[in-house]
C-alpha cells in the first residue's frame, strides 16, 4: 500500500474497464489484501545481483534505504 497515492493518481481507467470509475478503483485498491490487483515489484539484494552479472555487470557497490535498493555497477569489457 506504500504506493496507492501514486497508483491511484497515474492508472489508466480507460485501459482497465474493470476498474469501473476513480471511486470503484479505490475501493478495490484499498482491499488489495483480498483482491491483489495492485502492481508489485519485488526485488531483493540476490535478484538484482543477478541480474547485474546476466547483463555482464560487475558489482561496485549496494546498499538499501528503506524499501529502496540501490546498485552500482559498470560494464565488463
Amino acid at each position: 500500500m506504500t504506493h496507492l497515492d501514486e497508483i491511484l493518481a497515474l492508472h489508466d481507467l480507460a485501459l482497465d474497464p474493470a476498474a469501473g470509475d476513480i471511486e470503484q478503483f479505490r475501493l478495490r485498491s484499498l482491499d488489495n489484501f483480498n483482491n491483489r490487483t495492485l502492481h508489485h515489484h519485488v526485488f531483493d539484494f540476490p535478484l538484482i545481483k543477478r541480474m547485474l552479472e546476466y547483463a555482464n555487470f560487475e558489482i561496485i557497490n549496494m546498499s538499501q534505504s528503506g524499501t529502496d535498493f540501490f546498485a552500482v555497477a559498470v560494464l565488463k569489457i
